[in-house]
């Protein structure tokens, strides 16, 4: 497969074996010094980079003495917010990995998580208390950190007045041992921990500050910083790591924002002058299309990077008319490889439909689905993607892991594409079985596995709907059990009371007799997309 395979047209970049992402950021964040690390746009308060140190330090001793201990697990389920950032490089710290939960997830989604990923600490909000604490006393091991502090739970300020004396010494070994578990539903099944360790996390940040690729600005004025929204949650991996965590390392200012509500997006980016601004699809939809954003300064953007799912021609060039910046840069990427393999180059024109080529250090293949051969420019296949970015595996799930790195070390992405004549990448369908709402991941599994527990349900299949907006809307079919009743609004109620709102059925249910299957027993949902797509002609 060797004459096939697509390398980087860059040179390898040396990434070090040797550090860890804690010791890395206390480094670079002593050289920023004095300079303004993050703002909250709610509140207006700033942090420069010599205070983050000293909280992230006081924060790090504190839950040392709570108990916190290497191999432990730091569980974060709170919105955007600077204690958040304080919080996930503390554990860091402690060589506790952080495993991130949704904000919205509901009391049942976060017991689940809580127990899949072992997390015996969990730092969260006064707006989450109550959710938090009842899932706390179903996990008697759980100890609670809150913002603000209730009854049962350790006062996150009472951390951050900690004298630093117990400011861990922690032997880490970044190859193996694990830094963050962001979840992933993969190619199939159920939300999955994804083990990302030091080294993953030190290659993907080495691999983006490439000069080719890197963010910082050019026309800035001598000392003058770049200014990053950070608006996309830091759950996950494209606003953790390619917002909140590169942004911070290069010394940039991150503008924080805890949700995404259309006057206050508009306002913060007009208030601080961003410069820089990452995106997910709806945001360049809203940004080509809403009838308000004429209405605000938006001059001081110069740079958007959009990832999360391909852009239509027609709505990027609306976007870069409307806003007079170059065409968004698109990037291709997933939590099983830390972030991104693909980016569109700086100094390069976007091309429409382009994810970019390979950064450096990876390699790709194309691969038949039939066949398994690799293919050559213009031939569409499933993407297999090796390097130093790909994952340790997933968590407690060796299963899993091996069905999507293969022997060889190459990540099956469950994704279609193909190369050009150039090496730019296209991505042009998915066989994985993801829903993609507004950039959040939703697994068809998860939610058929809610809808079997009602005892009218007899047999469920999910698949998404596309959608302007949204991109996908989930959708169930519905097997009811002999002589069993139920209307299309208790099915959607019956999830609604279960699962966060952007897993909700906003494609619609439609009741069948049976739901088609292969003779293994696995659901045919190209069978149920292709039915849709009758339907609608």
């Amino acid at each position: 497969k060797k004459d096939t395979m697509v390398k980087s047209r860059f040179p390898d970049i040396d990434i070090p074996k040797d550090v860890d992402v804690a010791s890395e950021t206390l480094r670079l964040f002593e050289t920023h010094g004095k300079k303004v690390a993050v703002i909250d746009a709610m509140t207006g308060h700033q942090y420069r980079y010599d205070e983050l140190i000293r909280h992230i330090r006081a924060v790090a001793s504190g839950l040392a003495k709570l108990g916190l201990r290497k191999g432990d697990v730091l569980a974060i389920c709170s919105p955007n917010t600077p204690e958040w950032i304080i919080v996930f490089f503390a554990a860091i710290c402690n060589g506790a990995p952080v495993t991130t939960i949704n904000p919205l997830y509901t009391a049942y989604e976060l017991k689940n998580h809580i127990n899949d990923s072992g997390a015996n600490f969990i730092y969260s909000t006064n707006a989450h208390a109550d959710m938090v604490r009842e899932v706390a006393k179903e996990c008697p091991s759980l100890k609670v950190i809150l913002l603000g502090g209730r009854a049962g739970s350790v006062d996150f300020h009472h951390l951050l007045s900690d004298d630093g004396s117990s400011f861990p010494s922690v032997d880490i070994d970044p190859i193996d041992d694990v830094a963050i578990i962001p979840y992933s539903s993969g190619t199939t099944g159920l939300p999955k921990g994804v083990m990302l360790t030091h080294y993953n996390i030190i290659a993907s940040r080495t691999l983006a500050s490439c000069p080719a690729f890197s963010n910082t600005l050019v026309g800035l004025r001598p000392g003058e910083q770049t200014v990053v929204l950070g608006f996309l949650p830091y759950f996950h991996c494209y606003g953790m790591l390619g917002v909140m965590m590169n942004n911070l390392f290069a010394g940039n200012r991150l503008i924080n924002l805890p949700r995404f509500e259309e006057t206050l997006f508009l306002e913060t980016i007009q208030k601080y002058k961003v410069n820089q601004l990452p995106v997910v699809p709806p945001t360049i939809l809203f940004l080509a299309t809403h009838p308000m954003v004429p209405e605000y300064d938006l001059s001081s953007v110069k740079s958007v990077s959009c990832g999360g799912a391909p852009l239509s021609e027609e709505v990027m060039g609306r976007f870069t008319r409307r806003l007079r910046v170059p065409s968004p840069r698109q990037a291709y990427g997933m939590t099983e490889m830390t972030l991104g393999c693909m980016k569109i180059p700086l100094q390069e024109r976007s091309r429409p439909a382009s994810v970019g080529i390979l950064v450096p250090n990876m390699e790709v293949l194309v691969v038949d689905l039939k066949t398994g051969a690799s293919l050559g420019s213009h031939q569409r296949g499933e993407l297999w993607i090796r390097g130093p970015i790909v994952m340790k595996g997933y968590l407690n799930n060796p299963k899993a892991t091996h069905s999507a790195i293969d022997a060889n070390g190459w990540l099956h992405t469950g994704d279609i594409g193909f190369y050009d004549d150039d090496g730019y990448f296209y991505v042009v369908d998915r066989i994985k079985e993801l829903i993609k709402y507004k950039g959040f991941q939703v697994a068809p599994a998860e939610l058929e596995a809610v809808l079997l527990t009602n005892p009218r349900i007899d047999d469920a299949a999910v698949i998404g709907v596309p959608d302007v907006e949204a991109g996908e809307l989930p959708k169930a079919y519905v097997v009811l059990k002999p002589n069993c009743e139920m209307s299309v609004e208790d099915v959607k109620s019956f999830v609604a009371g279960k699962m966060a709102r952007y897993k909700h059925l906003k494609g619609g249910v439609e009741f069948v007799s049976s739901v088609p299957k292969s003779q293994s027993g696995k659901i045919l949902r190209k069978e149920l997309r292709a039915n849709l797509i009758k339907s609608k002609i």
